[in-house]
């Protein structure tokens, strides 16, 4: 394909990819931010034609299998988390309105929770939380005293993300018990190479509070600049796709699927739907703050599992006599380790699919 392309090159792509596209919408798409706007150059020899990135084909046709089912900012955001071109301004304003979204519907929820318990809403909503059971995601039922504390650790957790938490700097009861709930408790007690020591150590809470917090979040987008928030989507596309390919990594290498506390990363499904938006300010919040350094650091350990994350595509893609039979040639450890990862990475490509 030519480096740049035209209006007609873009509705060509599109019907031969089965979808019908007009001039209009191509323009409203264009108005919304979520194409990019053309530039006028050379074309065939004439001058002064209105022509577009090459790439911009690949990009309507990721947007129109989004559209009507995907809301409006999510669309952005899913397109500059997939790496295609979204103007900073356009990314940032659909993740706040992600933000307010979600804001407004826990307040709400809580609040229809707090007149139905008559307490107030961020403790009747962990409690509503606490006595539920999330489809999917293995947590043990709780009663009596394991109850209460399994109430006081998600209403930690909820004071922590909703208003700004907890200025405490050693870790108490709740917040013990609140990394229990997802597994965290691990990475208190494992050592992950290339690190000499446990990722989490003394308290999360106020540093939560400072970073991931709502009220912390929605402040980094309205401050970000251009160049914070082109850094923040490197970081977050490149965390989203290789932490979860990472944690299986480790847990396959090590039969162990909650080595380090890492298996949250995998079981969440933290790289679709409404966790893009999430993603995308967190790290805009973090390339703001102290933890920036920290965060690069991660991403350089995560470099070499992207060509762990090529090889697993190519070997999920051959069938599966030839698949087996390359698996053969490995020595039994590391053919062991590699079927568990295979594994892995083929479920949650299937529940991904259904879900």
């Amino acid at each position: 394909m030519a480096t740049r392309v035209t209006v007609d090159d873009q509705i060509r792509y599109a019907d031969d990819h089965g979808l019908t596209v007009s001039r209009r919408q191509l323009e409203r798409y264009r108005y919304e931010g979520l194409m990019p706007r053309p530039r006028r150059t050379e074309y065939c020899g004439r001058r002064g034609v209105p022509t577009y990135p090459s790439r911009s084909c690949e990009q309507l046709v990721f947007l129109m299998r989004l559209d009507g089912s995907t809301s409006g900012p999510a669309r952005a955001v899913a397109l500059a988390m997939a790496g295609f071109s979204i103007e900073p301004h356009v990314l940032l304003d659909a993740v706040a309105a992600e933000l307010r979204r979600m804001e407004a519907g826990m307040w709400q929820v809580a609040e229809r929770c707090a007149v139905e318990r008559g307490t107030t809403p961020v403790q009747a909503l962990a409690e509503r939380l606490g006595r539920a059971r999330p489809r999917g995601v293995k947590i043990p039922r709780a009663r009596g005293q394991l109850e209460v504390s399994r109430i006081a650790a998600i209403r930690f957790v909820l004071e922590a993300f909703m208003v700004g938490g907890s200025s405490h700097r050693t870790p108490g009861d709740s917040e013990i018990e609140a990394e229990r709930l997802v597994g965290l408790d691990r990475a208190r007690r494992d050592v992950l190479a290339p690190f000499p020591k446990p990722w989490l150590v003394g308290t999360w809470a106020a540093d939560f509070a400072e970073v991931g917090s709502l009220p912390a979040l929605r402040r980094a987008v309205d401050l970000a600049d251009r160049a914070e928030v082109e850094e923040a989507i490197r970081l977050a596309r490149l965390f989203s796709r290789l932490l979860p390919l990472a944690a299986m990594a480790v847990g396959a290498q090590t039969k162990r699927s909650n080595r380090g506390g890492l298996a949250w990363l995998h079981r969440y499904r933290l790289e679709q739907g409404f966790a893009q938006a999430m993603w995308v300010a967190f790290m805009v919040s973090v390339v703001r703050s102290p933890l920036r350094s920290n965060a690069l650091a991660v991403a350089s350990a995560l470099i070499p599992y992207e060509e762990i994350e090529e090889g697993i595509g190519q070997l999920l893609a051959m069938p599966t006599e030839e698949r087996e039979s390359a698996l053969q040639r490995l020595p039994p450890k590391e053919r062991a380790q590699l079927q568990r990862l295979l594994t892995a990475a083929h479920e949650r490509r299937e529940h991904a699919a259904i879900s």
